[in-house]
């Protein structure tokens, strides 16, 4: 039966003010699914949810209505039995499926197109390769705007084949065979493709170590009509990168690398940078660089009494673009540790029989915008502290929701089944404030907000992952 309560009940424990009334939480009936099923939540379209399930050979969709009460499931059948699943989205109302499966050697990959009803409206096929004795590892760039989906493969660590298939017209829009000086395994960085089909590959051949303190990045440019690819170099002295977040700006046509860099080799970084390159005149970009101020550092470290210059274990996680050409750079505290039981250090190498554990920190959010000529705008601290074991840490860190008003970001304060859920609040001057937003107590609900969709600027679902059992809960802000 389909639960739902609002935020005046007992289990939800503060009203959102940014909303004219109350959230509601709803959550749908048990879904029964194994840890080695692939799922996703693909999306909503005319007032239907739709969630991908695939058990062996069997792919199924299941279908629920607004306030996910479970309408049907519908199991897809295909050209072979069993196929690989790739991609699947929502847009302008229709449900694109890719996949592809082994045909005598050779892989044929698929493209389908479904209405709300689920019913085939077109079918195409993508590509087929080369018959070969083995299945190429296919890797995926998407566009903003979801409409253009690159699918490409590197063979012998040095030659990178790309396809570009446009959903909108459901038309091929080119193929790319680029030869690049090797090494890709060490130096291939990201991935991108523009709204408008063009492709960009980038690669690292910054120095090792930290004598010589530079950034290099390779950007190859591909895309329709051309018979073969640009690229550039694009060179930062005195930056030594040690985490890096790549994404393009459609908006503006920049490619935007944003990261942390390091002064000394003692696995701290003491700041952040900020690069936008324009793709059309790569000598113009807009660069800074800016060292961690003392009040920030002891905001973050103060609880370790750790008086090092520096912090340990931060790593980016997400750029937010703004409309105004600055951006948005959220860096998170992340830690493993390895524990072992059981046996002794030095016996370890001679009896695997003890019991290892891994330790997952999901810690302090550290936020940095930046104004459209690379200035500072604003920075702060978000304060969590999520823990949890052997579970690769699928159940912490945050989910990004946004709409024109404010970021908000989600997230577990526990990882267990009886747990509270809360949320900061981002205005776009910096100003910040958390709330809880409900507790997960009594209804057993483990959410993933790493997996979580957002539907519309008022809504999202996020996967509940409990054991043999799921659950889907979507939070609603519209008034009810």
């Amino acid at each position: 039966m389909n639960r739902f309560f609002h935020t005046i009940a007992f289990l939800l424990l503060a009203l959102i003010q940014f909303s004219a009334g109350a959230q509601t939480v709803l959550i749908s009936e048990d879904i029964s699914i194994r840890t080695d099923e692939l799922y996703q939540i693909i999306g909503q379209t005319d007032n239907y949810i739709y969630f991908f399930h695939q058990k062996a050979s069997k792919t199924t969709i299941h279908v629920y209505d607004s306030e996910l009460r479970f309408i049907r499931s519908n199991e897809m059948e295909f050209e072979r039995k069993r196929i690989e699943p790739f991609s699947i989205n929502i847009l302008d109302g229709l449900i694109n499926f890719i996949y592809y499966y082994k045909q005598k050697g050779r892989v044929v990959m698929m493209a389908r197109q479904y209405d709300s009803q689920l019913t085939v409206v077109e079918k195409d096929t993508v590509f087929v390769s080369e018959k070969t004795d083995f299945t190429p590892r296919f890797a995926q760039a998407e566009s903003d705007d979801r409409s253009k989906i690159m699918i490409y493969s590197v063979e012998k660590n040095s030659v990178i084949y790309a396809h570009c298939y446009d959903l909108n017209t459901r038309s091929y829009m080119w193929f790319g065979e680029i030869e690049t000086d090797g090494k890709l395994r060490e130096r291939f960085a990201k991935a991108l493709v523009s709204n408008s089909g063009v492709g960009y590959f980038v690669t690292d051949h910054s120095p090792i170590g930290y004598r010589k303190q530079r950034m290099n990045l390779q950007v190859i440019r591909y895309s329709k009509g051309m018979k073969k690819p640009l690229q550039f170099n694009v060179e930062v002295q005195d930056l030594k990168s040690e985490e890096k977040y790549i994404l393009y700006d459609n908006q503006n046509d920049y490619i935007v690398v944003s990261g942390l860099y390091a002064e000394r080799p003692n696995s701290r970084v003491n700041g952040l940078y900020a690069l936008r390159i324009n793709i059309l005149n790569p000598e113009k970009r807009i660069y800074k660089k800016f060292p961690f101020d003392t009040k920030l550092e002891q905001e973050i470290i103060a609880e370790h009494k750790d008086k090092q210059e520096g912090i340990l274990d931060l790593k980016p996680v997400d750029i937010v673009l703004r409309e105004d050409g600055g951006m948005l750079l959220i860096s998170e505290i992340q830690k493993t540790h390895q524990r072992y039981g059981g046996l002794a250090a030095a016996e370890r190498s001679r009896n695997a029989g003890g019991r290892n554990w891994t330790d997952f920190y999901h810690e302090d959010l550290v936020m940095h915008a930046f104004n459209p000529d690379g200035s500072e705008h604003w920075n702060l601290v978000l304060h969590k502290k999520q823990y949890s074991q052997d579970d690769d840490g699928i159940y912490s860190s945050y989910f990004l929701f946004k709409n024109r008003s404010a970021i908000r970001l989600f997230f577990n304060d526990e990882i267990s089944n009886s747990n509270t859920v809360s949320e900061y609040i981002i205005a776009g001057n910096g100003k910040s404030q958390r709330k809880s937003v409900m507790s997960t107590e009594y209804q057993k609900l483990r959410l993933r907000f790493t997996d979580a969709v957002q539907l519309d600027g008022m809504s999202f679902i996020v996967p509940s992952d409990n054991g043999s059992k799921m659950n889907l809960v979507k939070v609603d802000y519209r008034p009810s």
